[in-house]
């Protein structure tokens, strides 16, 4: 090295620092005092972010950055206090899995780097060691947040590979780039078949251009898409698919990807289409019934009347909606016919028949034959 008209000789260590190269300036024992520019390289050291320390060949700390403080108040240790002591009396040291790598770095005189977790400090460190002179240069960076970070992705990529829904994401151009195994089971595709390819794939005919274009301008917008569609699986067979497609962003947010979930729901579809035809049976047999059918709450009330009942007693549904029954019935009867009903009201799933006289809409009381069935607990009736 150069210093105005003086040569002074150094050795020189360099070794990895983050994104950067750290180097270590030694005076040689060959060479004369450099005063300001060594005290210079010490100021660099003085300006590590990270931890950073000097071990000569016995052990001893013969450096450490001003990084590394807070690492020892945490131990009830300083600075000054530990410079030209024995690394290894430190607490924990010699049981670390670290032991073996600076003593390798020591003896063989190679670059160490390895991660570890040190119980005193509760903390992960990323430790690379580089031999210098007489001693180990050692730079320590806590590495805790980006640790946790991996046990939560892991945990989180656990969940997505378990789960019973398919996860698949793309990347902004609409080109799957991961797929879980439920992905696989649904659609009947194998991972290696979907990536590099869109979700084009599982298209059918049921949803058209303007139905994606849509898609693609909320999701492409930042915010979440959740729609039924009905999907294709490999097989050509269809399926029902609750799907939510979320953007992904990153530090910056600048979306980057897309996640979508979906959920299989073609059973509770085929379920709820085959109530509503079962329900819909029912009805039209019921409106074309020869048969009056009412129903009645509790208090006698009419909730329901078929179309039927105007052939019968004159009065249409409309009319009939809202009236007591019993207020129709002939006097003479109203007693027998009300403690039916009661006895109806105290036995559930309960039939009974029974004779009285109603009055016809044109005034006239004529005779009829009715059968009470109690389905106050049926939930879809709950009348009598």
């Amino acid at each position: 090295l150069t210093v105005g008209n003086r040569k002074t000789h150094l050795d020189v260590s360099a070794w990895k620092v983050g994104k950067g190269i750290g180097l270590l300036f030694l005076k040689s024992q060959e060479a004369a005092p450099i005063d300001e520019d060594f005290t210079q390289s010490v100021n660099i050291l003085e300006s590590i972010t990270d931890a950073f320390f000097l071990l000569d060949h016995q052990w001893n700390f013969a450096y450490l950055s001003p990084k590394s403080e807070a690492f020892l108040a945490k131990m009830g240790l300083q600075r000054g206090s530990v410079i030209g002591k024995n690394m290894w009396d430190l607490p924990g040291t010699t049981e670390s899995k670290g032991y073996e790598f600076f003593q390798r770095a020591m003896k063989e005189r190679v670059n160490v780097e390895f991660e570890e977790f040190y119980p005193p400090l509760k903390t992960w460190f990323d430790v690379q060691i580089h031999p210098i002179a007489d001693g180990l240069s050692v730079y320590v960076r806590d590495i805790s947040r980006k640790k946790l970070a991996e046990s939560a992705f892991l945990k989180l990529s656990n969940a997505v590979e378990q789960t019973a829904d398919a996860v698949f994401i793309t990347n902004l151009d609409g080109k799957i780039e991961y797929v879980n195994p439920a992905f696989e089971q649904i659609t009947g595709y194998l991972r290696s078949e979907v990536l590099g390819k869109t979700p084009s794939v599982l298209k059918s005919d049921e949803q058209d251009g303007l139905f994606f274009r849509q898609l693609w301008k909320q999701v492409l917008s930042g915010q979440t898409f959740r729609a039924t569609l009905i999907n294709r699986k490999k097989n050509g067979e269809q399926y029902y698919a609750d799907e939510t497609i979320t953007p992904v962003r990153d530090e910056q947010g600048v979306i980057t990807h897309f996640v979508a979930s979906m959920k299989d729901i073609t059973e509770r579809k085929q379920s709820e289409e085959a109530l509503r035809k079962s329900e819909e049976r029912f009805r039209t047999l019921v409106e074309n019934s020869s048969d009056g059918i009412v129903l009645l709450k509790e208090d006698a009330t009419i909730t329901y009347a078929g179309p039927s009942t105007k052939g019968i007693i004159g009065y249409s549904s409309d009319e009939l909606f809202g009236r007591n029954a019993l207020d129709l019935v002939h006097s003479d009867d109203v007693n027998n016919v009300k403690g039916i009903f009661d006895e109806l009201l105290t036995k559930p799933g309960r039939i009974l028949s029974f004779q009285f006289r109603m009055q016809h809409h044109d005034g006239s009381w004529k005779w009829f034959e009715a059968t009470g069935n109690n389905l106050i607990a049926e939930p879809k009736i709950m009348a009598v």
